[in-house]
């Protein structure tokens, strides 16, 4: 039998949030705004997998090695996870350094905002409306689905918090107070975001040019 891979010291004190949402749930603006604040950092969606609180160490030297000096003394690093593949195991879920952001959005907003972005579903090719209507409303309903599940297994809602994307942008101060107590930190939120290496690159977060505006 295999022997079991000991955790790393590093990544088992290491504190990380996870907004853990669907695609075109505002999940890139919620993250420049957080990594904008002198206690979080992030890069962008990483699509990496996390099967032992060891991948958060991957997380913090990736991060590392994009921002460079940037990095140091962060006390969070940030990933957001969207797809279903993307794997979540139960230390990391019940890892008392770890925080979880639930965001979801409307039905509505939501797919008619993946079929302006995807209009042939990753397939490389257009697809008809009513195609894309199906594939979006199924991505969707599974996401959720999924989401409720990952939720339930952190098992502590004091390390969670539920995010609706209309009301962080109708109640931003609201929204922004649950998110400081949540992560309990010591500079507050604010509405300007930075930049981000990977902002608005392919695979790493929304593409578009509104998020580039800061």
């Amino acid at each position: 039998m295999p022997e079991r891979e000991s955790t790393d010291a590093g990544a088992q004190r290491q504190e990380f949030a996870f907004i853990v949402g669907h695609m075109r749930s505002g999940s890139s603006l919620l993250l420049h705004l957080l990594a904008s604040n002198p206690q979080i950092a992030a890069i962008g969606e990483t699509h990496l997998s996390y099967r032992s609180l060891n991948d958060i160490g991957r997380l913090q030297r990736r991060i590392a090695e994009t921002l460079g000096p940037q990095a140091a003394g962060r006390r969070f690093v940030l990933d957001k996870l969207l797809q279903p593949y993307i794997a979540l195991a139960s230390e990391v879920l019940s890892a008392p350094t770890g925080r979880f952001l639930f965001l979801t959005r409307s039905p509505d907003e939501s797919m008619a905002s993946m079929i302006a972005a995807f209009p042939d579903w990753f397939t490389g090719k257009p697809l008809p409306h009513d195609e894309l209507v199906r594939k979006a409303g199924a991505y969707y309903l599974a996401r959720l689905k999924l989401m409720a599940q990952t939720a339930a297994r952190v098992g502590d809602r004091s390390r969670c918090l539920s995010l609706d994307y209309e009301e962080l942008l109708g109640r931003t101060d609201a929204s922004f107070a649950a998110i400081e107590r949540l992560l309990n930190l010591a500079h507050p939120l604010r509405e300007e975001y930075q930049l981000l290496p990977g902002t608005a690159r392919p695979r790493l977060g929304d593409t578009s040019e509104e998020i580039r505006r800061g």
